[in-house]
């Protein structure tokens, strides 16, 4: 992380909040006159889960393509979820960042560990830290819970 007196960089808010827990003071920018301390949610709907898809290359606003898994030359299962790249555009803070998941949906050895992490994940119900959201999704439920065994 960048420390160095009048300079700047980026890191999430969540990493500045953690080093501003062990006594650091880092400050950060609103953006838009969003505080990202101040919480704030993601707002992702039905048709913003994308089925058997792949991100691809930047296109030209600078946003992943998407692409079928069927025509990247893999085999559809229905066991593949992404977010559709154009939602971060409208969300309350306008940084928006995704964090993939990723598991074998077979031969698991604890199948039960792995779904109840992905629940927790998507839909849980204790706190997260400063900066982090949950996609609770019907759509990313039922691969949950019918993808992973």
């Amino acid at each position: 992380m960048l420390t160095e007196p009048w300079s700047i960089g980026y890191a999430g808010y969540a990493g500045i909040d953690a080093e501003n827990q062990g006594g650091n003071t880092l400050g950060y920018a609103k953006i838009d006159n969003n505080d990202p301390a101040s919480g704030g949610s993601i707002s992702v709907g039905t048709g913003d889960i994308l089925i058997d898809t792949v991100l691809g290359n930047p296109g030209a606003n600078g946003l992943p393509t998407t692409q079928s898994l069927a025509s990247a030359g893999g085999t559809e299962a229905e066991c593949l979820a992404v977010v559709e790249p154009a939602i971060q555009l409208t969300q309350t803070y306008p940084i928006v960042a995704f964090t993939n998941l990723l598991t074998y949906t077979e031969n698991n050895p604890s199948a039960t560990a792995v779904e109840d992490l992905f629940e927790e994940v998507t839909s849980g119900s204790s706190s997260l830290p400063a900066g982090y959201a949950r996609i609770n999704s019907t759509d990313v439920g039922n691969i949950i819970s019918s993808c992973i065994n």
